[in-house]
């Protein structure tokens, strides 16, 4: 199974980003390392890296700890089971290691 959940981080509060300056990092999922855990909540941090996706001139660093449940379409047909409308998100954490004010990138 090939299939990736990407999940990319950005600085709402950057009023006027300028060439991706708001850009935080990304973090790459294997969906099929999942499968064994469908219908359960798993828990785990995963390295932010600077991806390829979107193109900057510094490194991103940092981790993100997520709170997922994988429902298959088996399971979600299951009677009582939780529908993806009737769902919330279960959490989201970003940990930056340094203080971002220090190594937020900064454009002259």
């Amino acid at each position: 199974n090939q299939s990736q959940l990407e999940v990319t981080l950005w600085d709402s509060t950057e009023e006027r980003p300028v060439n991706n300056s708001n850009f935080l990092g990304e973090v790459i999922i294997n969906v099929s390392k999942l499968v064994p855990f469908a219908g359960s909540e798993v828990q785990q941090y995963f390295a932010v890296k600077t991806g390829k996706s979107v193109q900057i001139d510094y490194e991103a660093t940092g981790q993100l700890m997520l709170t997922l449940k994988y429902l298959t379409p088996e399971l979600a047909a299951i009677p009582g089971a939780t529908k993806v409308a009737d769902s919330k998100p279960v959490g989201l954490t970003l940990s930056i290691e340094e203080e971002w004010e220090k190594i937020k990138p900064r454009y002259a």
